[in-house]
Protein backbone atom coordinates (compact mmCIF):
# COMPACT_ATOMS: atom_id res chain seq x y z
CA UNK A 1 0.00 0.00 0.00
CA UNK A 2 2.81 2.44 0.89
CA UNK A 3 4.61 1.51 -2.31
CA UNK A 4 1.52 2.36 -4.38
CA UNK A 5 1.31 5.80 -2.75
CA UNK A 6 4.96 6.55 -3.53
CA UNK A 7 4.51 5.46 -7.14
CA UNK A 8 1.30 7.49 -7.43
CA UNK A 9 2.95 10.59 -5.92
CA UNK A 10 5.91 10.26 -8.28
CA UNK A 11 3.57 9.79 -11.23
CA UNK A 12 1.58 12.91 -10.29
CA UNK A 13 4.82 14.84 -9.82
CA UNK A 14 6.05 13.73 -13.26
CA UNK A 15 2.74 14.73 -14.92
CA UNK A 16 2.86 18.13 -13.17
CA UNK A 17 6.42 18.77 -14.34
CA UNK A 18 5.52 17.80 -17.93
CA UNK A 19 2.48 20.09 -17.88
CA UNK A 20 4.56 22.97 -16.50
CA UNK A 21 7.26 22.49 -19.13
CA UNK A 22 4.67 22.33 -21.89
CA UNK A 23 3.01 25.52 -20.63
CA UNK A 24 6.37 27.32 -20.37
CA UNK A 25 7.31 26.33 -23.91
CA UNK A 26 3.96 27.54 -25.29
CA UNK A 27 4.39 30.87 -23.48
CA UNK A 28 7.91 31.42 -24.84
CA UNK A 29 7.04 30.57 -28.45
CA UNK A 30 7.63 33.49 -30.81
CA UNK A 31 4.42 34.91 -32.25
CA UNK A 32 4.28 37.11 -35.37
CA UNK A 33 3.50 40.77 -34.86
CA UNK A 34 0.06 41.74 -36.20
CA UNK A 35 1.76 43.98 -38.78
CA UNK A 36 3.54 40.93 -40.22
CA UNK A 37 0.27 39.02 -40.31
CA UNK A 38 -1.31 41.92 -42.21
CA UNK A 39 1.49 41.87 -44.80
CA UNK A 40 1.99 38.11 -45.25
CA UNK A 41 -0.26 35.10 -45.65
CA UNK A 42 -1.03 32.91 -42.65
CA UNK A 43 0.72 29.87 -44.10
CA UNK A 44 4.02 31.75 -44.43
CA UNK A 45 3.74 33.11 -40.88
CA UNK A 46 2.93 29.67 -39.49
CA UNK A 47 5.87 28.17 -41.38
CA UNK A 48 8.21 30.77 -39.87
CA UNK A 49 6.77 30.26 -36.40
CA UNK A 50 7.29 26.51 -36.53
CA UNK A 51 10.44 26.16 -38.63
CA UNK A 52 12.36 29.40 -38.25
CA UNK A 53 11.44 31.20 -35.03
CA UNK A 54 14.71 33.16 -35.06
CA UNK A 55 13.80 34.64 -38.47
CA UNK A 56 10.35 35.50 -37.17
CA UNK A 57 11.88 37.15 -34.11
CA UNK A 58 14.18 39.21 -36.34
CA UNK A 59 11.29 40.28 -38.59
CA UNK A 60 9.33 41.35 -35.51
CA UNK A 61 12.37 43.35 -34.38
CA UNK A 62 12.75 45.05 -37.78
CA UNK A 63 9.21 46.42 -37.69
CA UNK A 64 10.16 48.99 -35.05
CA UNK A 65 13.95 49.10 -35.16
CA UNK A 66 15.10 49.20 -38.78
CA UNK A 67 13.77 52.62 -39.80
CA UNK A 68 13.46 56.20 -38.61
CA UNK A 69 11.86 59.46 -39.67
CA UNK A 70 14.63 61.65 -41.06
CA UNK A 71 15.35 65.07 -39.69
CA UNK A 72 15.65 68.43 -41.44
CA UNK A 73 19.20 67.73 -42.65
CA UNK A 74 17.75 65.36 -45.28
CA UNK A 75 14.92 67.61 -46.48
CA UNK A 76 17.16 69.54 -48.86
CA UNK A 77 17.83 66.32 -50.79
CA UNK A 78 14.19 65.37 -51.36
CA UNK A 79 14.04 66.41 -55.02
CA UNK A 80 16.12 63.42 -56.11
CA UNK A 81 14.52 61.06 -53.60
CA UNK A 82 12.14 58.25 -54.60
CA UNK A 83 8.68 57.87 -53.16
CA UNK A 84 7.92 54.87 -50.97
CA UNK A 85 5.56 52.32 -52.55
CA UNK A 86 3.63 49.35 -51.30
CA UNK A 87 4.82 45.84 -52.06
CA UNK A 88 2.64 43.65 -54.27
CA UNK A 89 1.38 40.92 -51.93
CA UNK A 90 1.63 38.19 -54.55
CA UNK A 91 4.87 38.93 -56.40
CA UNK A 92 6.71 40.83 -53.66
CA UNK A 93 7.63 43.43 -56.26
CA UNK A 94 6.93 47.16 -56.23
CA UNK A 95 3.21 47.89 -56.57
CA UNK A 96 1.78 50.99 -58.29
CA UNK A 97 0.41 52.37 -55.03
CA UNK A 98 2.38 55.04 -53.20
CA UNK A 99 2.48 54.92 -49.42
CA UNK A 100 0.40 57.76 -47.98
CA UNK A 101 0.57 57.98 -44.19
CA UNK A 102 0.52 61.09 -42.06
CA UNK A 103 0.95 59.44 -38.68
CA UNK A 104 4.15 57.61 -37.72
CA UNK A 105 2.02 55.12 -35.76
CA UNK A 106 0.49 53.90 -39.05
CA UNK A 107 3.82 52.90 -40.62
CA UNK A 108 4.08 49.18 -41.38
CA UNK A 109 7.34 48.51 -43.20
CA UNK A 110 6.31 44.89 -43.81
CA UNK A 111 3.89 46.20 -46.43
CA UNK A 112 6.40 48.43 -48.24
CA UNK A 113 8.75 47.85 -51.12
CA UNK A 114 12.14 49.35 -50.34
CA UNK A 115 15.78 48.76 -51.06
CA UNK A 116 18.06 47.89 -48.17
CA UNK A 117 21.78 48.58 -48.51
CA UNK A 118 24.38 46.61 -46.63
CA UNK A 119 26.23 49.54 -45.07
CA UNK A 120 24.38 52.79 -45.89
CA UNK A 121 21.03 54.32 -45.06
CA UNK A 122 18.33 54.56 -47.73
CA UNK A 123 15.68 57.31 -47.77
CA UNK A 124 12.21 57.62 -49.31
CA UNK A 125 9.52 60.28 -49.40
CA UNK A 126 6.23 59.24 -47.81
CA UNK A 127 3.63 60.54 -50.22
CA UNK A 128 2.83 64.22 -49.82
CA UNK A 129 3.12 64.11 -46.04
CA UNK A 130 6.46 65.91 -45.96
CA UNK A 131 7.92 62.98 -44.02
CA UNK A 132 11.06 61.17 -45.08
CA UNK A 133 11.60 57.61 -43.91
CA UNK A 134 15.13 56.34 -43.52
CA UNK A 135 16.07 52.67 -43.39
CA UNK A 136 19.10 51.63 -41.42
CA UNK A 137 21.62 49.51 -43.25
CA UNK A 138 21.46 45.72 -43.00
CA UNK A 139 24.68 45.84 -40.99
CA UNK A 140 23.38 48.45 -38.54
CA UNK A 141 20.03 46.70 -38.05
CA UNK A 142 21.79 43.38 -37.36
CA UNK A 143 24.07 45.12 -34.85
CA UNK A 144 21.06 46.66 -33.06
CA UNK A 145 19.34 43.26 -33.00
CA UNK A 146 22.42 41.54 -31.58
CA UNK A 147 22.72 44.20 -28.89
CA UNK A 148 19.05 43.73 -27.99
CA UNK A 149 19.70 39.99 -27.57
CA UNK A 150 23.00 40.52 -25.72
CA UNK A 151 24.81 38.60 -28.43
CA UNK A 152 28.50 39.08 -29.03
CA UNK A 153 29.26 41.39 -31.93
Amino acid sequence: MVMKRVVLKNFILLISICALLSYTQAQSEIQPDLRLIKAHDKEYMENLRQNSPSTLEYLNFELDNSWFIAGPEILSKTDAMEYLYYKDTISGEKADIRVEVSDVEDINIAEYFYDRKYDTHVFYKIGDSGMIIGFYSVKETARKYNISKNLKL
